[in-house]
């Protein structure tokens, strides 16, 4: 991951950091990570986008390179805020946002209430009534630098999303992997005909961590979807 440059925001009192990839002069991807990984989850993904695309992989509060909280401000709403502050840092206007798991609620919760500067929206393997936790599934990427808060995944105030995901008002893309035991057919398939206008990928190859497993399939997925939108 040697392409790759790191950078650093205040947000609220605290220093958080994200990794870039590819060219300034690109069009712009935000990747968000689930609650036990961190930009440097994406290294493979990002390297495979920066061809075309400036990367922008964020580390959520206490995890990666960002600064620890304390604990009772790992709630929901800061880490969206974090994205807001993320987003208004970088100053484009024309944004695509990838979230991955609780990632992809961060997104949808800002698209439904703030929305300015995205344009499109690609959610991974995301479920939106937040019942049986992900953290108990060991992470798909455990490099050293990768590291995370403990008390940063004892969150318990999560929204249910529904009416969120409903409100969203940009071109969207649920994907998810055929061998995922977390966002299922059925609930991919609601999701998609609660949403007009929104797509369904549903890949062969892996699971909950389906960019991580096929890197290749999640690159060539991303870029059917964005280059559908200039057509």
């Amino acid at each position: 991951m040697n392409n790759c440059k790191k950078n650093y925001f205040d947000s609220g009192n605290l220093k958080l950091s994200w990794t870039e990839w590819g060219s300034d002069n690109s069009e712009v991807i935000i990747l968000l990570h689930g609650p036990r990984e961190c930009a440097l989850s994406w290294g493979i993904v990002a390297e495979y986008l920066a061809s075309q695309y400036r990367v922008i992989a964020l580390d959520n509060r206490g995890h990666g390179f960002s600064q620890d909280a304390e604990p009772d401000a790992y709630k929901f709403p800061n880490y969206v805020k974090d994205l807001g502050n993320l987003i208004n840092i970088i100053c484009i206007d024309d944004i695509t946002i990838v979230g991955h798991s609780m990632g992809g609620l961060y997104a949808i919760d800002y698209l439904a209430n703030i929305g300015s500067k995205v344009s499109k929206f690609i959610a991974l393997d995301v479920v939106l009534s937040w019942e049986d936790s992900v953290e108990q599934l060991p992470p798909s990427y455990e490099g050293r630098e990768c590291r995370v808060d403990p008390e940063s995944t004892q969150s318990c105030d999560i929204p249910e999303m529904w009416g969120s995901w409903e409100a969203i008002k940009i071109p969207t893309l649920l994907m998810r992997g055929r061998q995922s035991e977390f966002l299922t057919h059925e609930t991919a398939v609601e999701m998609r005909e609660r949403l007009p206008g929104c797509y369904l990928a549903e890949l062969e190859g892996g699971g909950h961590w389906f960019h991580h497993e096929s890197p290749g399939s999640f690159h060539a997925a991303v870029s059917w979807f964005l280059e559908m939108g200039r057509q």
